[in-house]
């Protein structure tokens, strides 16, 4: 499952004993084998920080996605933490070119 970062738009599944696969990816399959999207893995501590932080997942196009964590400092201060993940699209031809202009795009907004 947790290979399945191509499944249809954004879904979560919660794994025993308490970690959370988020993922983000294409609204449609593009091709048989899956292309494309992203996926977090969220550890049991991780998962509260998420969920401190209000559950969000950002999207900055199809390929890029990005979760916010809200923990405490070592002074118990807000520590707010932002990953990302991206998938970048490989390959030659016009069309790849065409995708990965895009996604250079959306990666610097």
């Amino acid at each position: 499952r947790l290979s399945n970062t191509f499944d249809p738009e954004q879904s979560q599944l919660l794994i025993p004993p308490g970690y959370l696969f988020i993922n983000h990816g294409f609204a449609e399959r593009r091709c048989n084998r899956g292309s494309g999207g992203v996926g977090f893995v969220l550890s049991p501590l991780a998962r509260k920080a998420w969920e401190a932080a209000g559950c969000k997942v950002l999207h900055f196009g199809e390929r890029i996605a990005a979760v916010k964590l809200l923990l405490k400092d070592g002074k118990g201060r807000p520590l707010t933490i932002m990953l990302a993940s991206a998938y970048a699209p490989h390959g030659s031809g016009p069309v790849k070119r065409k995708d990965r202009a895009v996604f250079l795009e959306q990666l610097g907004s």
